[in-house]
């Protein structure tokens, strides 16, 4: 889904700045990305949000 750390970093700071526009405070290290592939299951903890981005041709 990325290609460089760069991205995933530019990703983060996006939702970090989206959050907290909605009162919701994280921390960088709180946000995690996992590219799961097609069809996974998840295994985030209870009291986890998880937030689903998704990529067609190179665009978000």
């Amino acid at each position: 889904m990325w290609d460089t750390p760069e991205e995933i970093e530019a990703d983060k700071k996006t939702i970090i700045s989206i959050l907290k526009q909605t009162g919701i405070n994280v921390e960088d290290e709180q946000i995690r990305f996992v590219d799961s592939g097609n069809r996974h299951k998840s295994k985030y903890p209870k009291n986890h949000i998880a937030i689903y981005t998704f990529q067609y041709q190179g665009v978000s």
